[in-house]
């Protein structure tokens, strides 16, 4: 998805520091801060139809980057818009540990 410009790992860092935000508010960063995101994307997948230009898509969390030289590590979201649901009929989500 990613190679097709139908997929994007991302941060939401406001303040530039380079690290996701404490979204939830509770001091930390960790993967509660990311399913502030998926809420979001459940939102837009609600809402969407599956189909070649559809919305609907899949999300995951990752609690670090995959690239480990990185020197600052912070969870991150993937979103990609697939256009399609997983075989349960759902929106396709998953989380890293």
């Amino acid at each position: 998805m990613h190679l097709y410009g139908r997929a994007a790992d991302f941060i939401v860092d406001a303040d530039g520091d380079g690290l996701q935000d404490d979204l939830n508010n509770d001091g930390r960063i960790d993967l509660e801060d990311i399913k502030a995101v998926r809420e979001i994307a459940d939102e837009i997948d609600r809402e969407s139809e599956p189909g070649a230009n559809s919305l609907l898509g899949g999300f995951g969390m990752y609690p670090r980057h995959d690239i480990k030289m990185r020197e600052k590590q912070t969870p991150y979201a993937h979103v990609d818009v697939r256009g399609y649901l997983g075989d349960d009929g759902a929106p396709i989500r998953w989380q890293m540990d």
